[in-house]
C-alpha cells in the first residue's frame, strides 16, 4: 500500500520518503515504485527520462523520525501496538498525530484540500481534537 501511495505522489510531482523498517521490504517498494512508472514507459505513456526525474523525487528511509514533512501517511500492517510511528515508539498513525498535534494537521490538510478538493477535508473527529489540545488519540 505505501509504495502505491509513493507511486501516485511521486508521478504528480511531490517529493516522497518511502520509510520502512528493513532495507528488504524499502527495496521491495522502492523497486514497486519504478516497475509501475517503467510499465508506462513500455506503454509509451511516459518516456524513460520523465520516469528517471520522477524517481528522483523518491527517497529512502530506515531510521526513525523525519527532519521535515508537510504530512506522513502511514501504511500500518499487523499489531497497531508495534507499528512504528514516524516519530519512533509504538501506537501507529494516532501517536504521529498526537506527537504532530491535530490543530497543525487540519491545517496541512485544509491547504491539500485547496489544491486537491474535499476528499482530503479533515473529519470531524480531527476538527474536534484540533479545538482541544487536551484531547489525544493514543493513550
Amino acid at each position: 500500500m505505501g509504495a502505491g501511495i509513493s507511486q501516485v505522489s511521486v508521478h504528480k510531482g511531490l517529493t516522497v520518503i518511502l520509510k520502512d523498517t528493513t532495507e528488504e521490504s524499502i527495496s521491495r517498494g522502492h523497486e514497486q515504485v519504478y516497475k509501475s512508472l517503467d510499465t508506462k514507459v513500455k506503454k509509451r505513456a511516459l518516456t524513460s527520462f520523465e520516469r528517471d526525474v520522477t524517481m528522483s523525487n523518491l527517497s529512502v528511509q530506515l531510521e526513525s523520525g523525519f527532519l521535515s514533512a508537510d504530512i506522513v501517511i502511514e501504511a500500518v500492517s499487523g499489531d497497531i501496538n508495534k507499528t512504528q510511528s514516524p516519530q519512533g515508539g509504538g501506537g501507529g498513525p494516532f501517536r504521529s498525530v498526537d506527537s504532530m498535534g491535530a490543530e497543525r494537521l487540519v491545517s496541512i490538510m485544509r491547504r491539500f484540500e485547496d489544491v486537491y478538493g474535499n476528499r482530503l477535508a479533515p473529519c470531524q473527529l480531527l476538527l474536534d481534537h484540533a479545538k482541544d489540545s487536551s484531547k489525544k488519540f493514543y493513550e
